[in-house]
């Protein structure tokens, strides 16, 4: 091989059993990242898998192209079974916050629902399955609600079986 001032890359070598991966977040989001905070993503090819890690660094010095200012952002991911390969695009989900766990119920399951105002602060029934196989209507609180879930305030204890109401 001869070179004058560039030495050609003629092969790469590369543990692939813990991968570091970048991701170039825009100059509107990047205020919003802290390093050590939740990460999680998912390629194209990996269905519904994701993988979790914790934002490692977030490169002070921004590049510029069409306009647009992006930062590099880079974290390590666990990579033993040889699912990840260069190159691979990702979509990448930074947890802002910690979210919230909080006691739900899906609204299909109430009934009884009282009608004042916004639904948030009402209340409504349940169907529980005792443990002896039984089933006892119970009053619940409710919260905040979601066009799935409603958060439950009151009245039911994490662990309790709810059943759905017979149309």
């Amino acid at each position: 091989l001869t070179a004058t001032y560039m030495t050609p890359r003629i092969m790469t070598i590369a543990d692939l059993t813990r991968v570091s991966v970048e991701v170039k977040v825009s100059e509107f989001d990047v205020s919003n990242l802290r390093t050590g905070m939740g990460v999680r993503f998912k390629t194209r090819s990996s269905g519904e898998r994701m993988w979790r890690s914790t934002l490692k660094l977030v490169e002070p010095m921004g590049t510029r192209q069409n306009q647009l200012v992006t930062y590099a952002a880079t974290f390590d991911v666990d990579n033993s079974d040889g699912f990840l390969l260069p190159g691979m695009s990702a979509q990448v989900f930074f947890e802002v916050s910690d979210p919230k766990r909080i006691l739900a119920v899906p609204t299909d399951m109430l009934f009884n629902i009282d009608s004042e105002g916004s639904m948030s602060g009402t209340s409504a029934d349940v169907r529980i399955e005792t443990s002896d196989g039984n089933i006892q209507v119970k009053r619940i609180r409710l919260g905040e609600f979601t066009h799935t879930h409603a958060e439950v305030l009151d009245g039911l204890a994490e662990g309790e079986r709810v059943v759905a109401v017979d149309s």
